[in-house]
């Protein structure tokens, strides 16, 4: 049987694609990684097992840019050149292609070319490449103030949409979460039941000591938000700052715009981790990357009271809660030790156990070799949760009365699923 050799870019997020690469190489594919967005986190570690070619066409792309406009005009047309080149190379060479952030070569273009030639396409969403922009808090860190922009939010959420249709157009398989695949008219594979591949590249039977060694010692809590106002640090400020008032001894060290390395360091010296206060998911990548360490994640969102209606049994055991629980839980964990201990250890051998390289990868062998099972795809029209990633229900009421109020109803653009519409007007009138 002819070899499958596979292709995965053509951008980053939180390290998932670098992992998944470095996955389906362990388990014996011929595979190659191309990142066009080099991440500013530092996400690098898979330089030794990738094709030089596409490093180095990674490495071209990252060239800092001009602000002369025919400089700029110079980059484009060298940056449309280098990107031709090595999508010729990589349809040559690769029978899959993996593509993430709802992104192709060329605008799903490419994609039409690959269809002819049989090549299978999976488009893999994790969050606002397919989110509907009215239910994204991602606006907070992205505009003016902070403030929700109903033209702005109106226009994206029609760009978003039309991606989406493209999406299903020319996919071969989709992967997404039904907590923001709204949009969807077909059926996806859920991203909850492939889960977060993440690589465990340490001992745990010789980790790092938690800081709190005596009875004095103060609890070391971090928080490293790659979008602050929409992952909720202002809330967790307020909560520390009232269990300090409270008594308790706590050492809170906030890490933003901070290197993938220097965080990890943090991680490895902490005794808890603060994720996101209005999450979708209850275990993200920074989330994995502490599980790593055995280090307890608190992490919040409306998702957590509607999460074991999840099909599959792959929920991870983080400190998910409703927001309004978040300083209780906290409170327990900054007091008993041993809370913290069991609660680390438990989400440790989950993603140990889970969500490995290995383990995330076999699950995409089985989407390229056709054998999925039935229960892993998600009907669009099931879709029962609401309230988005990044805003408060009432926030997200506000912005949703603004939106329909200038533009109607149909800015929505969800009418092609009336049960979905119907759980809208339904929130937005009685909360």
């Amino acid at each position: 049987m002819k070899e499958i050799r596979i292709f995965v870019g053509i951008y980053e997020v939180a390290g998932y694609f670098q992992n998944l690469f470095l996955g389906l190489i362990d388990i014996g594919y011929d595979v190659g990684y191309l990142n066009l967005s080099p991440n500013k986190f530092g996400y690098n570690n898979y330089k030794s097992k990738n094709y030089k070619i596409l490093n180095i066409v990674s490495r071209l792309v990252s060239i800092k840019r001009s602000n002369n406009l025919l400089i700029k005009l110079i980059e484009v047309v060298y940056l449309l050149v280098l990107r031709l080149f090595i999508f010729c190379w990589c349809f040559t060479k690769f029978d899959v292609f993996i593509f993430s952030s709802g992104k192709s070569f060329f605008n799903f273009y490419d994609c039409k070319l690959l269809k002819i030639f049989n090549k299978q396409i999976i488009f893999v969403s994790l969050g606002s490449d397919t989110r509907p922009a009215f239910i994204n808090g991602k606006y907070k860190d992205d505009t003016e103030l902070g403030i929700f922009n109903s033209k702005k939010c109106y226009n994206e959420n029609n760009e978003i949409a039309k991606n989406v249709r493209k999406i299903e157009e020319h996919a071969s398989y989709i992967i997404n979460y039904p907590q923001h695949g709204h949009f969807h008219n077909k059926k996806f594979i859920s991203g909850n039941i492939i889960g977060f591949p993440t690589n465990i590249n340490v001992d745990k039977h010789n980790l790092p000591n938690q800081t709190n060694n005596g009875e004095f010692c103060p609890i070391k809590i971090i928080h490293a938000p790659t979008r602050p106002n929409a992952k909720g640090s202002l809330e967790f400020r307020k909560i520390i700052n009232d269990l300090i008032q409270e008594g308790f001894n706590i050492n809170y060290v906030e890490l933003i715009g901070k290197a993938n390395s220097e965080v990890l360091s943090e991680i490895q010296s902490c005794d808890i981790v603060l994720d996101e206060m209005y999450s979708d998911l209850p275990l993200g990548g920074l989330g994995s990357e502490a599980a790593m360490y055995a280090k307890p994640v608190v992490v919040s969102g409306y998702y957590s009271t509607q999460i074991k209606e999840n099909k599959s049994n792959l929920i991870p055991p983080s400190c998910y809660s409703d927001p309004q629980n978040v300083k209780m839980i906290l409170r327990k964990l900054v007091q008993d030790k041993e809370l913290r201990q069991d609660s680390g250890k438990k989400l440790q051998d989950f993603v140990i156990d889970k969500w490995s390289l290995r383990n995330v990868a076999f699950k995409y062998s089985n989407i390229i070799l056709g054998e999925i099972p039935e229960f892993w795809f998600e009907d669009p029209t099931e879709i029962k949760y609401l309230f988005g990633w990044g805003i408060s229900k009432n926030e997200l009421k506000q912005n949703m009365l603004k939106l329909i109020d200038e533009f109607g109803i149909e800015s929505l653009k969800i009418s092609h699923n009336k049960k979905l519409v119907n759980r809208y007007i339904n929130f937005i009138s009685i909360i």
